[in-house]
């Protein structure tokens, strides 16, 4: 059986780190914007781990696309979506974070 995963990565472009959240099936659930440091991707992947099944904090959007951000107790954003033709895809993917983000192992392809 898959494991949800999330996958840290290293851009040879800008040198950044960031991680995507996929799903046992492979589909992207969340994502983050870059962090110059290693230690800071994986400190918010914790974060995701950690408040993944709090409802409150899943701020949705809908305009111009439907999507959401994740966010930590203080405000600071911990991982986005990508955008959704409507409400339901958002809102099934949020369900999917929710399920999947603290059982997800943490693939290093960060070399």
């Amino acid at each position: 059986m898959r494991n949800p995963k999330f996958k840290v990565l290293k851009s040879i472009f800008n040198n950044q780190y960031y991680y995507t959240l996929r799903s046992a099936h492979g589909k992207m659930l969340l994502s983050n914007e870059g962090y110059a440091t290693k230690v800071s991707c994986l400190q918010d992947i914790q974060f995701v781990q950690a408040f993944a099944t709090l409802e409150h904090l899943y701020v949705k959007k809908e305009l111009p696309d439907f999507t959401f951000i994740l966010q930590s107790p203080d405000g600071a954003v911990i991982g986005r979506s990508e955008p959704y033709r409507n409400r339901f895809g958002r809102d099934t993917v949020i369900l999917g974070v929710r399920r999947d983000a603290l059982h997800a192992v943490i693939v290093d392809l960060a070399f």
